[in-house]
């Protein structure tokens, strides 16, 4: 169903196959090429939920700065961060050490989920990722470069990644 949801779109990218999921699949949201955001659903074997996962990459410049901080800055920007998972009602896991971060939403269901529900629950975590990138902008990336904010393994600080 999701599948076909993301097919009808022009979003899919990618299924990911592994042996605990019933599914995955990493699609680009919003749908207008060039400002698009990579994201990932799952569903967990013998689970009745659907996991939407936002992962961010920070750069290593951003990473290195954000070391830099003083410990009450650091502490002010990731309360910052939690606080606007808790707003936005998502889950969270942030590894600045790792220069990695992931909001994650789940749709609990019974029969399958509407196409509605989806793509609200996409655009939810779009735009609290398109917030998250503006506190990195306000805390963690003034004076920095902005060729040095691209990350090198592939996925991007940037957005529109």
């Amino acid at each position: 169903m999701i599948h076909d949801y993301l097919l009808e779109e022009g979003l899919l990218r990618e299924d990911i196959e592994h042996e605990n999921l019933d599914f995955s699949f990493r699609f680009v949201f919003p749908e207008e090429r060039g400002i698009n955001r990579s994201l990932i659903v799952q569903k967990v074997k013998n689970k009745n939920y659907v996991m939407i996962i936002s992962p961010t990459t920070i750069s290593e410049a951003q990473s290195n700065k954000f070391k830099d901080l003083e410990e009450e800055e650091k502490k002010k920007f990731l309360t910052r961060l939690v606080k606007l998972a808790h707003l936005k009602e998502v889950f969270h896991s942030f590894n600045f050490s790792n220069r990695r971060y992931v909001f994650i939403k789940k749709i609990y269901f019974k029969k399958g989920v509407p196409k509605n529900i989806f793509y609200s629950t996409v655009e939810k975590l779009f735009h609290t990722t398109l917030l998250s990138h503006s506190l990195i902008q306000e805390y963690i990336s003034n004076g920095i470069d902005d060729d040095s904010l691209s990350s090198d393994d592939g996925l991007d600080s940037n957005l529109y990644s």
